[in-house]
C-alpha cells in the first residue's frame, strides 16, 4: 500500500509541476494567449499559479488515482495492462479535473491545459515504475 502511495504521488507532483511548463510552451506556440491573460502576474507568476492551484485542485484526482492503483495492483492483470490502463485513467482525470475547475469557463485559450496536463501524467505514469503487487509478493 505505501509503495502505490508513493507511486501516485510522485505522479501528481511531476504533472502538477511539469504540466505549466508544458502548457507555457504550447501556448507560446500556437498562440493560444492563455498566458497572455495573465499579464498582471507575468511569465513566472502564471506558473507560481498554475503549480500551486494545480496541485490543490488535483487532490482528488490524486486520491481517485491511487484508489485505482491499489484496485489494480490486485489484479491478474500484468504489469503491462496495469500501466496501459493507469495511463488512460490518468487522462481521464486530469480532463476532469481541468472540467471541473473550468465548468463555467471554457474557451479555446484553454488548449494548452487541456493537452498538457493529459500528455503530462500519461507520460509519467507510464514512465515511473510500479511497484511490486502484492500477488507478486507472496
Amino acid at each position: 500500500m505505501k509503495a502505490s502511495i508513493i507511486y501516485s504521488i510522485k505522479v501528481w507532483l511531476t504533472t502538477s509541476i511539469v504540466a505549466p511548463f508544458l502548457s507555457f510552451f504550447i501556448d507560446n506556440i500556437f498562440h493560444f494567449e492563455l498566458v497572455a491573460n495573465y499579464s498582471a502576474v507575468g511569465t513566472r507568476g502564471f506558473i507560481f499559479f498554475a503549480i500551486i492551484f494545480g496541485l490543490i485542485f488535483s487532490i482528488p484526482a490524486l486520491v481517485l488515482f491511487f484508489a485505482i492503483v491499489y484496485f489494480l495492483q490486485r489484479t491478474n492483470l500484468t504489469s503491462t495492462k496495469i500501466k496501459y490502463s493507469l495511463g488512460f485513467a490518468s487522462i481521464i482525470l486530469a480532463i476532469l479535473t481541468l472540467v471541473f475547475c473550468y465548468t463555467k469557463y471554457v474557451d479555446i485559450e484553454l488548449v494548452p491545459l487541456f493537452i498538457a496536463y493529459p500528455i503530462t501524467t500519461t507520460m509519467f505514469t507510464l514512465s515511473y515504475s510500479l511497484p511490486p503487487s502484492p500477488r507478486q509478493i507472496s
